[in-house]
């Protein structure tokens, strides 16, 4: 019996700014409440440091470092978005089988094999299957891109061959 499941995905007009913000807040919890420890602490400086300037000055910066953080996100995704056609940078041919992960795209001269032990985890959220390589190279498969029973079928490959403490998707 042939196992293989191919799946085509690309990431659309949107997706990118989705998938950073699913990165920096929804992947990990810590980052908003840093985010609210550099305010809370910022504001404490600027209301508490009476007289002291150099503590307004720092309240100050600690208080909009969130915000400063989030403008730089927004230039980053404003400059991939300026790049152009994201559906054709970002379409892949994903072959899945016992082996690993095969990833075939234009852009790509030879193929990229990814067998099951060298990934590091999975992801799922309501819009996307985010597969990590490493800690920033991702397979991103688009939920929109699959039926049912592709996605039945990728989910019993990631349940199989990614350890538990790796594996986090829904359900």
């Amino acid at each position: 019996m042939n196992r293989e499941l191919v799946i085509e995905s690309s990431l659309e007009k949107g997706d990118f700014r989705r998938l950073t913000y699913w990165n920096m807040f929804g992947r990990n919890r810590l980052v908003p409440v840093i985010f609210a420890v550099f305010f809370i602490a910022g504001m404490l400086l600027i209301f508490l440091g009476g007289s002291n300037v150099q503590l307004k000055v720092g309240g100050l910066f600690a208080a909009v470092s969130p915000l400063i953080a989030l403008i730089m996100v927004e230039f980053n995704i404003w400059t991939v978005s300026r790049r152009g056609n994201i559906e054709e940078r970002t379409y892949g041919r994903y072959t899945i089988s016992d082996i690993g992960i095969r990833a075939d795209a234009d852009y790509l001269e030879d193929p990229l094999i990814y067998n099951w032990r060298n990934i590091e985890s999975v992801y799922e959220n309501r819009y996307f299957y985010v597969i990590f390589i490493n800690r920033i190279q991702t397979i991103t498969i688009r939920k929109t891109d699959i039926n049912d029973d592709q996605e039945k079928r990728l989910r019993a490959y990631l349940r199989e061959y990614i350890r538990k403490d790796r594996n986090h998707l829904n359900g």
